[in-house]
């Protein structure tokens, strides 16, 4: 490790490791002895040696004080010294392994006096190198310097057992098989608190890269919307407060929760989701305009959406505007030209596909020339205006009505015959006349089935209103 900070952390992490797994071996050994205690009492006292059942029995006792006594010390060691000071707790840490030892030797050795085996200190050795991620340098020196202890006690007994240098060998395998197991697993264990570490800082810098993202951010999971994470623009932009978190959903991102079956549906199929403009709510629950980015991530084992949103509702205000100026005659308010004869064309193409009636009308507002020279253009304005919306507002889903240049207009009814569109037409025309004193001329043309094209269906309607108009003026002509 190369940081010095890094390696007290890896330290003191282990420090509390290795009281927490003390804490459970002297649990286990606290209920052991009242075991071992009837062994001693009841068991053993078929064996004649007194000096064997008293050192054991002290042993045991010896075992079963420093069991509660660990116990009870427990909380100290573990709130008492901190990161700052826990060198002090890795002493007592240092003697408890040592009380350990020498008690495994004691017994082993005691042993020799009935039936000569080494087993109470090769499993002490084994278990305290296997369970405690202690520092090795102070644990190797512990352990070799009682094993030698150890080593040259078993050589008193020389005379008394034969192959004593089979106990030695076997002895001096095991701590040297245990300090190289306690060798692998600190190294592994340092390896894994690295990789931690390492995940650790990739998260507090992802986490800072999060919080100061311009836009809002989201994470949430994929099975109930619970929220996981948000930013600060997130909750400024949805009024979430940070404390509310807890029993938050994702549900105030979407309009309904169709649309979350929706995005989630998509993400499952594609992985994720780049510059979706989707409708919302704000706060208030009112309309908004979101574009989406998101992805599926894995937080903590478990599917996550990462959510960016960016409220796009003033851009789809302007834009909707830009396309209503795009189609929408100024003057009017209906379709223009453009728009007009784009929306007839497909209305004529559906008439032919489904074999229906349609009439197209050409209409022209009359007197308009009049108006402008008498009362000014504003006026004349306001009469093509009147004209335009009495027709409107007469027409009906499917019809279509626009702006063909000047005081002229087209309309396309949809499953209307001529008479029927002239009865209207004729309706809307006493309608003005009696309001008003407005008219206007218009000529028609049907759509039976035949091969004429669209153009020309206009052409006929157009020329079907100049006949009109003349027999119109030669009647108010006639009557003057």
């Amino acid at each position: 490790m190369q940081s010095k900070t890094k390696i007290m952390d890896f330290r003191f992490e282990n420090y509390k490791i290795s009281i927490e797994r003390l804490k459970k071996i002297n649990i286990i050994l606290f209920f052991l002895c009242f075991y071992l205690f009837y062994n001693d009492y009841l068991i053993l006292n078929v064996i004649d040696n007194i000096t064997y059942r008293k050192i054991l029995l002290f042993s045991h006792v010896v075992i079963f004080i420093l069991s509660i006594l660990y116990l009870l010390l427990y909380k100290f060691l573990l709130v008492k010294f901190s990161k700052s000071n826990f060198q002090k707790g890795c002493l007592f840490i240092y003697f408890y392994i040592t009380i350990a030892v020498v008690l495994g030797m004691v017994i082993s050795i005691n042993g020799f006096n009935v039936l000569p085996n080494i087993n109470a200190y090769i499993l002490v050795i084994f278990f305290l190198c296997a369970f405690l991620p202690v520092q090795k340098l102070p644990l190797w020196i512990i352990m070799i310097s009682l094993h030698g202890i150890f080593f040259m006690e078993l050589t008193s007994y020389k005379e008394v057992i034969k192959p004593i240098i089979v106990f030695q060998v076997n002895s001096t395998v095991a701590v040297i098989v245990s300090l190289a197991f306690h060798h692998i697993f600190y190294s592994y264990r340092k390896k894994e608190f690295e990789n931690i570490s390492k995940i650790r800082e990739q998260e507090v810098v992802l986490k800072a890269l999060f919080e100061m993202n311009p836009f809002p951010l989201l994470i949430s999971k994929v099975k109930d919307g619970k929220v996981i994470m948000v930013n600060k623009e997130l909750e400024e932009a949805y009024g979430i407060p940070d404390e509310k978190l807890e029993n938050t959903t994702d549900e105030f991102l979407y309009i309904n929760n169709q649309e979350r079956l929706r995005i989630i549906n998509i993400l499952s199929n594609s992985g994720k989701i780049k510059n979706l403009i989707m409708e919302g709510k704000t706060k208030k629950n009112k309309k908004k305009w979101t574009l989406l980015n998101a992805k599926l991530i894995n937080v903590g084992g478990e599917e996550c959406v990462l959510s960016g949103s960016l409220d796009v509702t003033k851009l789809k205000e302007i834009e909707s505007e830009l396309k209503t100026k795009a189609y929408i005659d100024p003057l009017t308010k209906i379709l223009n030209r453009e728009k007009g004869r784009e929306q007839l064309d497909r209305l004529y193409k559906n008439i032919q596909k489904f074999k229906s009636t349609m009439t197209i009308c050409f209409i022209d507002v009359d007197n308009l020339k009049s108006v402008n020279d008498t009362y000014g253009h504003k006026e004349g304005d306001i009469l093509i205006t009147r004209i335009a919306k009495a027709i409107d507002e007469n027409l009906e889903q499917g019809d279509v009505f626009y702006r063909y240049a000047g005081d002229e207009f087209i309309l396309g009814f949809c499953n209307k015959n001529k008479m029927e569109s002239e009865v209207l037409l004729k309706n809307i025309q006493d309608q003005l006349v009696k309001e008003y004193q407005n008219d206007f001329s218009f000529g028609l043309s049907e759509y039976l089935g035949n091969n004429l094209s669209l153009d020309e269906l206009i052409k006929i309607a157009d020329e079907d209103m100049y006949i009109r108009k003349k027999i119109k003026k030669s009647s108010k002509k006639s009557l003057q």
